[in-house]
């Protein structure tokens, strides 16, 4: 931990007095929040969501015969603005929430320094995002949002709380959360980011069974703070471990936060419910503007893609409507806006010994759930799926995305509140694409 980090957590004061005080604040009439739901390995979009005309559909089945979906077990769709379209069948809830237009699709949006085509891409003198096809590169590129640069510190949640952060002024608890250990989508160059854990674990007192092994190793922590005066760099380790004690007590208090919203037993389900009960006690920390990260692995389906897609796709869609239904609950629905990021998405043509699985690709779809979306429809434009068509990038069924991740965080962190005038600030590459926000929110 580095002088900077000390400060930035030292910047967020303890509880002390006030604690019951802030325990009866009301909710900010403004407050909202932006959840990230990350699908890591790779989230084969060609399943996600399938064409359902005579056309699109038979090019579909054509190109991957062993893990192509029947078309009666689809579960189909009508977007408002034309097309028919139909999900995994193991996304139950996720079809109910587009057709009573809670949720929306995001076609063929992926990594991009700027925008391209197939062709261009496979011209081989086009400028790229780099590393295309790794999974630890592209990982960070779709939360860095840096296309040119493996080295980015700061993530796009981080870097739009720093421009947000007078809305959090009086907050006593970090602007951006992750569920999901330590990420640089949550760091900003002012934010320090805040760790909740899944399943209620405290990061400073220890998660025993007995109150009274933690009550004493918080005490012992105490006797370790010094006491004030002392040199700079003491001084910035009393506050960043001062506020990191307040801090942890609030999290106790918010991990007992009630929601009657019954969630999974997984753990996406759970990563949702934490971040549910953080912003059910939003009068509690004082913030009017949050952002969260979670995450769901697995999706690296090299083989065994159609069993391995049937859990996660079950989990997703469960997770994803016990969180819609508990920001019902917390009246907050309209305030609330939760997508998924992928780093990349799955080749059309199946891959493997057995023709079970895919390789990694490029452009995929993504969900957009809330109140405040304009749901029931598909945005961007969805790709032909045919091998080595105008869209693939290569022989395979890789699409040069039509969207870039840089307008589809545009269009979310303007919602927060950023300025036009700041969106550059946050996202660097967005200075390389005309339409800088898209229209689902």
């Amino acid at each position: 931990m580095d002088r900077r980090r000390f400060l930035q957590l030292g910047a967020f004061t303890a509880l002390g007095a006030g604690f019951g005080t802030l325990m009866q604040r009301a909710a900010a009439a403004d407050y909202r929040a932006a959840v990230c739901v990350f699908l890591a390995g790779g989230c084969d979009s060609n399943n996600l969501i399938v064409p359902n005309d005579n056309a699109g559909y038979n090019a579909y089945a054509t190109a991957r015969p062993p893990l192509a979906i029947a078309r009666n077990q689809l579960l189909p769709i009508s977007p408002v603005s034309g097309g028919a379209y139909g999900f995994h069948p193991q996304l139950t809830e996720v079809q109910q929430l587009f057709t009573q237009g809670r949720l929306a699709v995001l076609a063929n949006v992926g990594t991009l320094a700027m925008p391209t085509t197939a062709a261009q891409a496979k011209s081989g003198n086009w400028p790229l995002p780099v590393n295309l096809l790794s999974h630890l590169d592209q990982q960070n590129q779709w939360v860095m949002l840096d296309p040119n640069s493996l080295t980015t510190a700061t993530g796009w949640g981080g870097r739009t709380a720093d421009l947000l952060h007078t809305a959090n002024a009086s907050a006593q608890f970090p602007a951006a959360v992750s569920v999901s250990g330590s990420n640089v989508f949550c760091d900003g160059a002012l934010t320090a980011a805040g760790v909740m854990d899944a399943y209620g674990g405290s990061g400073i007192a220890g998660n025993n069974s007995s109150w009274t092994v933690d009550q004493a190793r918080m005490a012992a922590l105490r006797q370790l703070v010094p006491a004030p005066g002392g040199a700079q760099l003491e001084g910035a380790y009393t506050d960043a471990l001062t506020a990191a004690i307040g801090q942890d007590q609030l999290l106790q208090a918010i991990y007992a936060t009630q929601i009657n919203t019954p969630f999974p037993d997984t753990y996406l389900g759970q990563e949702l419910y934490r971040v549910a009960q953080m912003i059910g006690a939003r009068g509690m920390t004082g913030a009017s503007r949050q952002l969260f990260y979670v995450d769901i692995g697995s999706f690296d389906t090299h083989a065994e893609q159609a069993g391995t897609l049937q859990d996660l796709f079950t989990q997703l869609s469960q997770a994803l409507a016990a969180f819609n239904a508990a920001t019902i609950e917390l009246g907050v629905d309209h305030n609330v806006v939760t997508f998924t990021h992928s780093e990349f998405s799955r080749t059309l043509a199946p891959a493997g010994n057995n023709g079970d699985g895919t390789d990694h690709a490029w452009g995929g779809h993504s969900l957009i759930m809330g109140g405040a979306v304009h749901g029931g429809d598909l945005y961007g434009t969805f790709p032909q799926l045919v091998l080595s068509g105008p869209d693939d990038a290569s022989d395979e069924g890789r699409w040069a995305p039509s969207t870039s991740v840089d307008q589809y965080a545009a269009t979310i962190a303007s919602w927060l509140g950023v300025a036009d005038n700041d969106l550059q600030t946050a996202l660097p590459n967005l200075v390389n694409f005309t339409q800088k926000k898209l229209t689902f929110l």
